[in-house]
């Protein structure tokens, strides 16, 4: 293992940092605080050491610090942090700490097998223990890694789980896409042509695939999709923190939601609620009041709510659903079913209840534009637009001017009722 190019120490004050520089900082990846120890530790890695030659070199450092009789106490790799007592067990597992935080921001590289040699838990569990399979509208999702990996929402959509995955054959039929998520081997280098960049997810097309990067994630690094969306490969740390968990879920989300869109299913950020035996969904720009609206709903009329955030749509024949997915926001409310679309309200702030027609153009263009599914190409962007034209022609697309009073609610349902006497 060794550093990447394109980094550098620099002292800042009485501080010392790895400082990204170049093409690097075009990537925005993010500079890390050492120590003077962490800084030892960077110069050796100059080198392409073995873990165990990383280890031996670190060791004869530790050994040539002078310790006091009393305290035996070093500072550590560890980012900051004052060491406790130095034993063989803690220089190993304060350097594969350090190291492994080096490997989370990408700095070092290092194969598969030299991360497998560390003493770290992550390291030593295996990737693929666990297997099962889910049903997430319609298309079957196979999984390969840990099962503490796994967020909770996903556990109504299971079909089958498995230990130790190799003792069984894994067969995939219909529309299906796999997960698998490895541990920080060997993180590919981005090469290819940016899509798309912004503070959550960078996207690059590269020559068999697209590489989907999560600039703000601590835990869950890069995900290479391939461009029929049949394989997704997710490179983790294997933190079991509910933060990580939650990082790999929403990166799951982001691979599920391109094959869905190649299989005419789209998602819309919108709340949703049941009613009169057709699902209702309420979209809006975030804090406009959407879960508010449909709480409303439940409030006054004991309506059930669906999903407080995101709904994926699709057709079967000439008729529209909405499918029940485990990504419903901070909400926690989702379903597994599909029903019927009854319509889409457009909601905006105003001062007064009012509905209001829109024209086709309105209704085509702003119900795109509410869609979260991947818009990263033209192609992207014309099926949403031709699936919201699809839309505007079978269902109700309207606006509501609303406040968060009760009386939004009374003015949604007596419109609704209306259209359905129709």
């Amino acid at each position: 293992m060794k550093t990447r190019a394109g980094y550098v120490i620099r002292q800042l004050a009485d501080t010392f940092y790895i400082i990204p520089t170049g093409q690097r900082i075009a990537d925005r990846r993010r500079c890390l605080k050492i120590n003077q120890t962490g800084c030892v530790i960077w110069d050796l890695l100059q080198k392409d050491l073995s873990w165990e030659e990383l280890l031996s070199a670190y060791t004869e450092y530790v050994k040539s610090i002078e310790m006091t009789e009393d305290t035996k106490t070093v500072k550590l790799a560890s980012i900051g942090e004052e060491a406790s007592t130095v034993t063989a067990a803690s220089i190993s597992s304060d350097l594969s700490t350090y190291v492994l935080t080096l490997f989370q921001f990408g700095m070092i590289q290092a194969s598969a097998k030299e991360m497998q040699a560390f003493p770290f838990a992550p390291f030593q569990a295996k990737e693929n223990a666990y297997y099962c399979r889910y049903n997430i509208a319609g298309i079957q999702v196979h999984y390969k890694g840990r099962k503490e990996w796994l967020h909770a929402f996903f556990e109504p959509f299971l079909e089958d789980g498995k230990e130790n995955p190799s003792a069984h054959t894994v067969k995939q039929s219909g529309i299906s896409q796999s997960w698998r998520v490895r541990v920080l081997s060997e993180v590919p280098e981005i090469t290819g042509e940016l899509l798309l960049f912004g503070s959550q997810l960078d996207v690059y097309r590269c020559s068999g695939d697209y590489m989907l990067r999560f600039p703000s994630n601590h835990h869950l690094a890069l995900c290479t999709l391939s461009f029929d969306g049949k394989e997704a490969v997710f490179y983790y740390d294997g933190s079991t923190q509910q933060e990580a968990v939650d990082e790999l879920f929403y990166g799951f989300r982001a691979a599920f939601f391109y094959f869905a869109a190649l299989h005419g299913k789209y998602a819309l950020h919108s709340a949703s609620n049941y009613y009169q035996e057709k699902a209702w969904l309420y979209s809006a720009s975030s804090g406009t009041g959407k879960t508010t609206h449909v709480k409303l709903w439940e409030k006054l009329y004991a309506v059930q709510v669906l999903n407080g955030d995101l709904n994926l749509l699709g057709m079967e024949k000439d008729e529209v659903f909405v499918y029940g997915i485990p990504w419903c926001g901070t909400s926690g409310v989702y379903t597994t079913k599909k029903y019927p679309l009854g319509g889409i309200i457009l909601l905006k702030r105003g001062t007064e209840n009012r509905v209001c027609k829109l024209p086709q153009d309105e209704r085509q263009l702003y119900t795109a534009q509410r869609m979260i599914s991947p818009a990263w190409t033209e192609k992207q962007v014309d099926d949403s637009l031709l699936f919201a034209e699809k839309l505007s022609d079978r269902i109700p697309i309207c606006q509501l001017y609303c406040t968060q009073e009760p009386s939004a609610a009374a003015v949604m349902k007596e419109y609704i009722d209306k259209y359905l006497t129709i």
